[in-house]
């Protein structure tokens, strides 16, 4: 499956929807001092909306390679159909940004790959079961956005328009 061309713009702003609502979530979490398991109450959900934008950014790069995907929310899946090329680009993007080894990208990759389907109902359970990548998340949401932002300038224009305090940051 693909994309349909006039769809594009509509993705790329759900994408940056789902990543600005991420952040919201993070950093509304100090509300909840007096919960227990507080981080769990903020990051799961914010890391649900970070995972829900990496898919639809990633879906959005492979429809404009003409690249077909199968209906999936797996990250892993849908990452290792992109060219080459892109994939570089973003390993050496993330690796600086978090001051990691590009090498291990793909591993973490991996490990958030099953986040939007596993966490958004069970995500407590999960807890225990895993290293949890919140900072990846995150990470990699915002740089695929900034990617499709660079890619699609007159979309990255509108939502700007739209949204100006995620931009401030």
């Amino acid at each position: 499956m693909r994309i349909p061309q006039k769809q594009l713009s509509l993705a790329i702003i759900n994408s940056y929807s789902f990543y600005a609502s991420g952040l919201s979530i993070k950093e509304s979490k100090s509300c909840l001092k007096n919960v227990p398991w507080q981080v769990l109450f903020g990051l799961i959900p914010s890391s649900v909306n970070f995972c829900l934008s990496i898919e639809l950014s990633l879906k959005v790069i492979l429809s404009q390679n003409n690249i077909q995907f199968d209906k999936t929310h797996n990250i892993s899946k849908l990452y290792n159909l992109l060219p080459c090329a892109i994939k570089l680009c973003l390993e050496e993007t993330l690796a600086q940004s978090l001051q990691i080894n590009k090498e291990i990208i793909p591993n973490k990759i991996s490990s958030i790959s099953d986040v939007f389907e596993k966490w958004r109902y069970y995500g407590i359970d999960e807890w225990q079961n895993r290293q949890l990548e919140f900072m990846f998340c995150e990470k990699m949401a915002s740089v695929l956005v900034d990617f499709l932002f660079k890619l699609n300038s007159k979309t990255a224009e509108l939502i700007k328009n739209l949204d100006t305090d995620v931009f401030k940051k």
